[in-house]
Order: structure tokens, then sequence, then C-alpha cells
């Protein structure tokens, strides 16, 4: 009997152990998603403050497959059947949302889109996608596959002329930011709750573009689309390489810029007009600026607009550095006042070229690249737009270092030099060099990465007899390594 008792207190405790683990992981994982947003009284900016803390929240995070606390919640507040617990939850995550700001008073509570829509409508609190109505934040957006029945809701938390930014929950099973423009098809329309509180109504305008110096940003990573703007880092399979047709529409006029040793400043390496055709690489860590002009009404203030902005586009040159402010990369918000702008590099920040150099920098390995044997430190001193250039040898070779330092002397940037053939590093092509690529080639010495650089003259990362072979007939004069 005592043993019995035994087996079964002991039972119970596992039991109930079980239950505790499995209910504070439950609580642990929703706990991420509280909503930790203190309302301030102003329902505009309360309930997308609120939504804002729920992104990353995922459908079946908590307890099991299908659920989502929206779901619950409403099956609760509503006092509906449980198939709401595990229901398609965009509308119940909007409702909640707008629960927990205190604004449900407003914007109603619904688990179906089409009825949602039917309650602005009859409150006269509907704007249709083409009414010419522009969202502002706190608007309720309804989205419709077909184009008249909605499927879809969520809360706009930011807006500008051209585009919508929205955070909507069923999003791939998840909580997420979003963003469309102003004429995407696949918006319905708006519902305005009138909100308590002071209700801001007004639309950031476009930033204006001057020529040669800035230029505005309506979208990022997105489909072009008539006088938008847009800022590319990738396309849309992920790849470095962006075709003119995989925007939606031609290019009338756009920047490639590399990016550079300061935060958010990039160097423009090309400039171009009326790309329809072909593709454009992306520099690794670059980007790649779009324009269109929307010709569709000439009278129209899209037309003067997205007009300057491309002649404000084809004002830049080659070599200019431009500062890029208002694109949020990581959850691809763009500011209504989101630009490249003309900005220089200080001589402390990074080694820069002069316009038309014949030197070329490589900056994934550090290397200057086309320097040729011979070249005196002036001369070095004279292909950079840098001051107080510091060098570690007193003659230019392969390895020499070259930098720039800041106030209190420390290094900015650095590049090494290579001269293609100057294995040795004394800046001249000889027999030594001759006989160490020779060597390498034979695999009786290895090269550091700094000579392989210099002695693949036939490219790739390994020496061939064709290399050692230049550098011969190159010192006997039979034959020009820089004149190839």
């Amino acid at each position: 009997m005592v043993i019995y008792m035994l087996k079964r207190t002991l039972s119970l405790f596992l039991f109930i152990v079980l239950i505790f683990t499995s209910l504070s992981g439950a609580f642990e994982v929703s706990a991420a998603y509280n909503n930790t947003y203190t309302n301030t009284g102003n329902g505009q900016t309360d309930i997308y403050e609120v939504a804002k803390t729920q992104v990353g929240y995922y459908e079946g995070m908590e307890k099991y497959a299908s659920y989502t606390k929206y779901g619950d919640w409403y099956h609760d507040y509503m006092n509906v059947e449980d198939a709401f617990i595990t229901a398609p939850w965009c509308a119940m995550f909007v409702s909640w949302c707008s629960y927990q700001a205190g604004t449900i008073d407003v914007t109603g509570s619904y688990a179906y889109c089409p009825y949602w829509v039917s309650y602005f409508k009859n409150a006269g609190k509907w704007h249709n996608r083409d009414s010419g109505y522009i969202p502002i934040k706190g608007d309720i957006i309804f989205y419709a596959d077909d184009g008249s029945l909605s499927s879809h809701v969520g809360i706009v938390y930011e807006s500008n002329r051209s585009k919508v930014y929205t955070i909507e929950g069923n999003t791939e099973d998840s909580c997420k930011y979003r963003s469309y423009y102003l004429d995407d098809t696949y918006i319905l329309g708006y519902g305005t709750p009138a909100y308590k509180g002071e209700v801001n109504t007004v639309v950031p305008e476009l930033p204006t573009p001057v020529t040669g110096e800035t230029v505005y940003i309506t979208g990022y990573n997105a489909q072009m689309s008539w006088g938008t703007a847009n800022l590319f880092t990738k396309d849309f399979t992920g790849s470095n390489t962006v075709a003119y047709n995989e925007l939606g529409i031609a290019w009338s006029a756009y920047l490639v810029a590399e990016p550079t040793a300061s935060e958010n400043v990039y160097r423009i390496t090309r400039v171009g007009e009326h790309l329809q055709s072909g593709n454009l690489i992306i520099p690794e860590g670059g980007i790649i600026f779009a324009s269109h002009c929307d010709d569709r009404d000439t009278n129209s203030d899209a037309y003067t607009n997205s007009r300057d902005n491309k002649i404000a586009t084809t004002g830049f040159k080659t070599g200019d550095c431009v500062l890029l402010t208002g694109v949020n990369f990581t959850t691809g918000a763009v500011s209504a006042t989101a630009t490249l702008t003309k900005t220089t590099l200080s001589d402390t920040d990074e080694l820069s070229l002069v316009l038309n150099s014949e030197y070329t920098i490589d900056s994934t390995n550090g290397y200057l690249i086309g320097v040729k044997e011979g070249v005196s430190l002036n001369e070095m001193k004279s292909q950079f737009t840098n001051n107080g250039l510091l060098f570690n040898t007193a003659n230019v070779g392969t390895g020499t270092v070259i930098s720039i330092t800041d106030g209190n002397g420390n290094t900015t940037d650095s590049l090494i030099i290579i001269i293609a053939g100057d294995v040795s590093g004394d800046g001249k092509i000889n027999s030594g060099d001759y006989l160490k690529v020779k060597r390498a080639f034979l695999g009786s010495i290895v090269l550091t990465d700094v000579q392989l650089k210099a002695g693949c003259l036939s490219g790739g990362n390994s020496i061939t007899s064709s290399d050692y072979l230049k550098i011969k007939r190159h010192f006997l004069g039979t034959f020009d390594i820089f004149g190839e």
C-alpha cells in the first residue's frame, strides 16, 4: 500500500511538473510579444505603436499549431465559437491592437474584412484607393485580391505622396512590416477612424530635388512604378544583378554607387539615362538608384516632381559621394524625407582616387591596382584626393602600404600596392622576379598572397608558366606587361 501511494504521489508530481513546464514555456514565448507600449490618449498614434510591439509574432509560436493570441482574445471578447481561435487572423490582429490602444469604439472590431469595410462605409469613413485620398498614420488599410471583396487588412504607420507603410498580421503567418505604392491595385481602400485626441492629417511632401546635389527616394527593393524613385541593394531574386525589365518599367535615370568607409556614404561609379534593356551589377555592399518620370499628365504635380527628380539624378557625376538618409534596410521603410545627397569625404575617412585615375582600388582585398614599376612617391600622391599620405617604404613597390590617419594618429584607411610582375617588392621587374615566379610554379617556394597577386599576370589565383615567361620577356625588352 505504501509503495502504491508513493507511485501515485510521484506520478502526480511529474504530471504537475510537466504541466508547469508546458505552461511556462508558452508564457515565455508570448511574453516576448506583450504590449509594452504605454498609451498616450492619442488614438491615431497609439494604435500603430501598439502594433509595432507585435512585429515578429507568428502563428503557432505558442500552445499549438494555428493558434494565435489574437484569435484567442477575439474568441473571448466577442464570445464567439472556438473556431475563431485558429481562424485567419489579420482582422483579429487589428482588432486586438485597437482594443489595446483603447480605440475600439471608433475602429470597430471584426474578424471578417468585408464586414469591416461596410462598417466604415456606413459611418462615412471610407476612401477607395482610386479616390485620390492619401492615407495618414492610424488609417486601417484594406486589400482585395480581385479588386472588390476585401481579403486582408492592416494598420498604416507611415505614408507620403508615393507610398504607404503598414503593419499587418497573418502575413506569411506572422506580423510584419509592409509597404505599397499608392496606386497598387491590391489596395482596396482605407477606413479612417475618428480618433480621440489631436489627429495629424498632414502627409509629408517629397523633398525638392536639386540637380547634382540631391534626389528623393520613394521605395526600397520594390517594384518600379510611374513616378517612383527606388533604391536597390538586391533584385527580386536576391542576386546582385538588377535587370531593367524586372522592375516593371523602364528607368528614366539611374545611379550606381559603391560603399565607402563612412557609414551610409557611397561613391558613384556610373550615371545614366533611359535604361530600357540589359542589366546593372550592384557593387558589393553598394546601391543602385533608379528614377522614373511620370509623364502621363504633364500638367500634374506628379509629372513636375518626378521630372525634377530625374533631372537631378543626371546632374551627379562619376566619383561624386552621396549620403543616404531615410531608408531602413531592416524593415524596408522609407521615410518621407529619404534622399541621396551629395557629400564629401574628409581626409581622415578613406583613401580616394582623383577622377580618371589610372589606378583602381580593390576594396574587397585592400589592394591598389594599376601601379607601374619605377613610380615615385610624388607621382603616387598625385593620384589621390587626400592630403597627408603615409608610405611604409622609401620606394614604391609591391607590398608598400599607403595609409592616412586621423588627428589622433590612428590609421583610418590603408591600401597595399600591387605592381604587376614585381614579386620581390623592390619596385622593379627583373630576373629576381622571374626566378621567384618560376620556382613558385615548380612548387619549390610558396608566395604570399600579395606576391601571388603581383605574379598572376594571366589572371586567376595560381601561377602559370605563361606568367614567368611574360616577366622574363618584359625585363629582356620583348614584351610590356603594362601595355598588354
